[in-house]
């Protein structure tokens, strides 16, 4: 069995290996992508109330594993009043921690 070149067998090189180093050319960059940006804790986030812990319909599709409008739906029906935070036409809208466990201990089966 005789030793196969790169080139047949179908592997390529990437540009910085095939060019020949000299005095001219600098170095290949070696350095690591820089990992995924974390979002910081927002300055609010440190000056919430303990007494009540409000959530988003995302939030309890994340935890539920569903849809954001399944969660509007559900509430909607068991008629949990939301909290609208500004007047706006489109709102931020967040529903009571306490209100959505007293509704799913409603939900429990057995």
């Amino acid at each position: 069995m005789t030793k196969r070149s790169n080139a047949d067998t179908g592997v390529r090189k990437r540009r910085t290996q095939l060019r020949k180093p000299d005095s001219t050319t600098t170095k290949p960059n070696t350095k690591r992508r820089r990992p995924h940006i974390k979002r910081r804790k927002s300055a609010h986030a440190a000056h919430k109330s303990p007494a009540i812990e409000l959530v988003s319909a995302g939030t309890l599709a994340k935890e539920w594993d569903c849809a954001v409008s399944t969660v509007h739906r559900l509430l909607a029906r068991k008629e949990i009043k939301p909290y609208f935070l500004n007047d706006a036409r489109n709102g931020t809208k967040r529903y009571r921690r306490e209100d959505i466990n007293a509704y799913l201990d409603r939900c429990k089966v057995g």
